[in-house]
């Protein structure tokens, strides 16, 4: 079973027990056992969905669990470490809630309980949070960020950053549209110096005497319109 495969298995069994149901029989857990408990519920749940936005990424590798931050979960590093501690416990046969041990019979004691809940526990450990993709509404961007008037690259670059939450999302950076621009030949960036092609200049880019680069509205909302494939190559180099 291939890595993605067994974090989908062990998202199976926390989804089931988090219902309390038993992963290996489908029947109810033990009536007095820790996973009864309403915190216990909330958190195998919790660890479901995570479980599922790891291997949604399909960019998994072994211990290399990459987990995009989440806009609703602003807490999301606080969470998860509280979601490893009470995983981790379970999976030694202790209540978290009370740091005391669990009855023999409780359903977390079953062997094959037991090791799901101790590579749960791996994994959650060895997730690392990044900040999610660039990803903005093409409509809205092009009302929000498109001037009737010239701009430079570096104001409109900060238009493009206004509506999104830079804390957990990758931010647009003026380099990644003068690099999407120079590949498809609007600009030429020889001897480090950025200046507009002719078919750039006839597409509304200008070079200023300062050597600031503009952008009338045209090649801003061509811009607005390119804007996945401009991240997809930064994300790409």
């Amino acid at each position: 079973m291939d890595e993605k495969a067994l974090i989908e298995h062990a998202g199976n069994y926390l989804d089931l027990l988090s219902k309390g149901i038993n992963p290996l029989d489908n029947n109810p857990v033990w009536d007095k056992s820790v996973l009864q408990e309403e915190k216990i519920k909330r958190c195998l749940e919790y660890c479901t969905g995570v479980f599922k936005r790891i291997t949604d990424t399909e960019n998994i590798k072994h211990g290399d669990y990459r987990l995009y931050f989440s806009s609703e979960l602003k807490r999301e590093p606080e969470i998860l470490k509280r979601a490893e501690f009470i995983i981790k416990n379970l999976s030694v046969g202790v209540n978290p809630l009370t740091g005391s041990k669990t009855d023999k019979n409780d359903t977390v004691n079953i062997e094959r309980i037991s090791k799901c809940l101790k590579y749960s526990t791996y994994i959650l450990l060895h997730i690392s949070l990044n900040k999610a993709p660039y990803l903005a509404d093409e409509n809205k961007l092009e009302q929000t960020a498109c001037s009737d008037d010239e701009i430079s690259v570096a104001d409109f670059t900060a238009r493009l950053n206004s509506p999104i939450d830079s804390e957990h999302m990758d931010k647009i950076e003026e380099q990644m549209i003068i690099s999407y621009l120079a590949g498809i030949q609007f600009l030429s960036t020889d001897n480090e110096s950025c200046t507009p092609t002719k078919i750039g200049l006839q597409l509304g880019i200008s070079r200023k005497e300062t050597g600031e680069i503009f952008f009338n509205k045209t090649m801003q909302k061509l811009i607005v319109k390119n804007i996945e494939a401009i991240t997809k190559k930064a994300g790409d180099m």
